[in-house]
């Protein structure tokens, strides 16, 4: 008894070397291990990755056929799947069960279970599970859902809904959440048809009738795929259940209709949603109004849009920033300024905008509807807009100034863009982008102004501006329109040093600017 308390303690201790001396002296004086200690060792071999020590000394404990504990066989296996030694320990369990009607307890079941799906032998892992259910083995919804997933990466979704029925014919534990976790389950490989056999399940269940979560998943999973008739079924079955759709629901038939284009069906769902008393969110309002402003279906847009107005959806600014957005990019200014001044004073017939400060215009919001001002060479509408953020108190920022500089340079006032220019670099704004610079270059050269052009071309550099490759090209046409051949050739080769592959129009400037200054045959 001595020698098996001293095991004890030196295989909790990790002490392997010690464990070794004192079996060897047991031995020389025969007396043997007994059950606890011997699972004391297996377990610290398994630990200290001896496991065919560990194995050993289990292989000898069975033929004692004793009932071993479960911490003798978890360390084993844990042992074997840490070493990926998987195919050992399918061996050790079918063994196991042909020669001795091996019954594992709940926590070695789980560990099995979850070997076998990352040993990749998901079809053994259902034929043992099979023999925990019949055998009643109380099967954790986890451990079931572990191999619920990997049969359906497998495509062997049947077999999953198979064991399931098994697991509810045997009596094994069923609740709403293990319904749940299987419809889950399967749905997330695109299985859905599947999951409509276990939804068949549990309405025939006197324990689990679905519920609005089960329904709800369902719905979404058949709108995913684009079965919108399908979704609509098990929608009209929810309704003649005991469920009743929730805003979820509704937003996921929302969604659906709306990327399969079926603007009409998705009001008709929005409308159904409303008359229920359930207001949708700024989430399923998005869900209409993106795909019609991506079609340029404005009218239906903005009917919807007044419609979430009208209900006070909160959160609505995304709402006003989207369709302003497109209605800009589509050259409906005009609308998108109305929008503005519906957000910034309130909605004319009720004095009020919608949200309160939550729905106040954005700087992003504002520098959309100034950038398309300034598209259209419209400068002074999109200066007006300026004024007016600046009464809101809001400050211009870098992103509004290239909108007006590039504006500038398109209509030729190259002055006034130099003036705004150098406003920018006084007022610690950020330097312009590149595009915003090459419409100021381009301006430059266009009128002739080389220096400018260069020293803007400097000034880029010196704030970590890289000039790109239409740059480049822009001042070395000056340059040899300006007879400045040998300060064309400089910038040329300072170009491909910068990584900037020169392009067909860098070489017929070049070319032509040679020709033109008598060197035929350098050109």
């Amino acid at each position: 008894r001595t020698y098996n308390q001293i095991i004890s303690v030196l295989a909790s201790a990790g002490r392997m070397e010690d464990l070794d001396s004192v079996l060897s002296e047991m031995v020389d004086r025969g007396c043997s291990v007994d059950l606890e200690a011997a699972a004391d060792l297996v377990v610290s071999y398994a630990k200290s990755g001896m496991v065919d020590r560990a194995q050993g000394i289990l292989s000898e404990l069975r033929k004692r056929e004793l009932t071993l504990p479960a911490r003798i066989y978890n360390s084993v296996f844990k042992a074997l799947d840490r070493m990926h030694r998987f195919q050992e320990v399918f061996e050790m369990v079918e063994e196991l069960i042909e020669q001795e009607n091996f019954v594992p307890e709940d926590s070695t079941a789980d560990l099995l279970v979850r070997i076998y799906c990352k040993g990749f032998a998901v079809d053994k892992g259902a034929w043992f599970l099979g023999r925990l259910v019949n055998a009643g083995v109380r099967v954790s919804a986890k451990t079931f859902v572990k191999l619920a997933e990997s049969l359906c990466k497998a495509g062997k979704e049947d077999i999953a809904v198979k064991l399931f029925d098994r697991m509810g014919a045997n009596g094994a534990p069923e609740d709403i959440h293990t319904y749940h976790c299987v419809v889950d389950a399967i749905t997330s490989f695109g299985r859905i048809d599947h999951a409509t056999a276990v939804l068949e399940a549990m309405e025939q269940s006197d324990c689990c009738m679905p519920d609005t979560v089960t329904y709800t998943r369902m719905i979404d999973g058949f709108c995913r795929r684009g079965e919108l008739d399908k979704a609509l079924v098990i929608y009209s079955r929810m309704k003649d259940s005991e469920s009743s759709p929730d805003v979820v629901t509704f937003g996921c038939l929302i969604n659906g209709f709306c990327k399969a284009l079926k603007f009409d069906e998705a009001i008709i769902i929005l409308k159904a949603s409303l008359d229920a008393g359930l207001e949708p969110d700024e989430i399923t309002y998005s869900s209409i109004i993106d795909p019609l402003c991506n079609l340029e279906l404005w009218d239906i847009a903005l009917v919807v849009f007044e419609l979430a107005r009208q209900r006070n959806c909160p959160g609505s600014i995304y709402l006003y920033s989207r369709l302003m957005n497109c209605l800009c990019k589509a050259g409906k200014i005009e609308e998108a300024v109305l929008l503005l001044e519906d957000m910034s004073h309130g909605r004319k017939h009720s004095g009020q905008a919608l949200g309160g400060e939550v729905c106040k215009p954005t700087l992003v919001i504002y520098n959309n509807v100034i950038d398309a001002f300034c598209q259209e060479n419209r400068i002074e509408e999109a200066l007006q807009m300026a004024k007016a953020m600046e009464e809101q108190g809001i400050g211009a920022d870098v992103v509004t100034y290239t909108s007006f500089l590039r504006a500038l340079c398109n209509v030729g006032m190259v002055d006034e863009a130099c003036k705004l220019l150098e406003m920018m670099a006084t007022s610690g704004s950020s330097f312009p982008d590149v595009i915003a610079c090459n419409a100021l270059v381009g301006a430059f050269c266009s009128a002739a102004r080389v220096e400018e052009a260069c020293n803007l071309l400097r000034a880029m550099l010196e704030h970590g501006i890289e000039p790109d490759d239409l740059t480049y090209t822009q001042v070395i046409g000056a340059l040899c329109a300006s007879k400045r051949m040998e300060a064309a050739m400089l910038l040329f080769e300072y170009m491909k040093v910068a990584n900037h592959t020169p392009k067909l129009t860098t070489y017929k400037e070049l070319m032509l600017g040679l020709y033109v200054n008598g060197s035929l045959q350098d050109a």
